[in-house]
């Protein structure tokens, strides 16, 4: 409707903002192609408008279409230009998220390293500007990053700290999938009393707030941890 009016009054940058909403929109729904061409049509209208910050916002969400489609490299492409333009501008929290991006990105490539560079970057804006959703996401990829590279000790770490933010904020969704990354890794190390814990407070929360099929799951891993412990006693 907002973009009908839009158009009807021959409002152009309106119409932009709403076509992005529509893209955001269809990419929360899973249809990835029309998301894409929505977003590219609002950058054509913030670049024909010189409105940067938008211009940057909607590079991050073409980067993440990408990202979703596995097509790193354009992700990255997009990425790039998004933070190049928040930099330029000044738009800091625009600067931290599409840090984190980058390096979520460069995460999901298998360089870890990068990944480790950019996230942390991500982290420390964020935290500077009280961007807890930037934080948030940037502790529990950095998380992952360690463990992918078999830092364990780090990863337990930084899990322990996107669990203690996500509490402090009450996202008791993130703070249950913490929670379970958590424990999983201390499965790893073998330390399965531990696993044990963590995973049984994070299928607790998935019952409070709803989420049955993350309740279920997580007690099957908890069950399955449970026998392995006894045949190690």
């Amino acid at each position: 409707q907002a973009l009908r009016i839009s158009r009807r009054i021959g409002y152009r940058r309106a119409e932009g903002y709403s076509i992005g909403n529509i893209g955001l929109t269809y990419e929360g729904m899973g249809y990835s192609d029309k998301a894409l061409k929505n977003h590219q049509l609002a950058l054509e209208i913030s670049r024909e408008f010189g409105d940067r910050k938008c211009e940057a916002n909607t590079l991050i969400n073409i980067g993440d279409i990408y990202k979703e489609k596995g097509d790193f490299d354009r992700a990255l492409e997009s990425f790039r230009q998004g933070l190049s333009i928040s930099r330029e501008i000044g738009f800091k929290q625009g600067e931290a998220g599409t840090l984190v991006n980058i390096g979520d990105t460069y995460k999901e490539k298998g360089d870890f390293d990068r990944a480790l560079e950019s996230l942390r970057q991500g982290l420390s804006i964020s935290k500077e500007i009280g961007f807890t959703k930037g934080e948030a996401v940037a502790l529990t990829n950095i998380a992952i990053a360690y463990g992918k590279k078999g830092n364990f000790d780090k990863s337990l770490e930084y899990f322990r700290q996107a669990v203690e933010l996500a509490r402090k904020i009450e996202n008791h969704k993130d703070e249950a999938v913490n929670l379970c990354m958590l424990g999983m890794t201390y499965a790893v190390l073998g330390d399965l009393d531990s696993a044990i814990k963590n995973l049984q407070q994070a299928e607790t929360i998935y019952g409070e707030i709803g989420l049955e099929a993350a309740r279920k799951i997580t007690q099957k891993e908890i069950d399955y941890f449970k026998k392995e412990r006894l045949l190690y006693k």
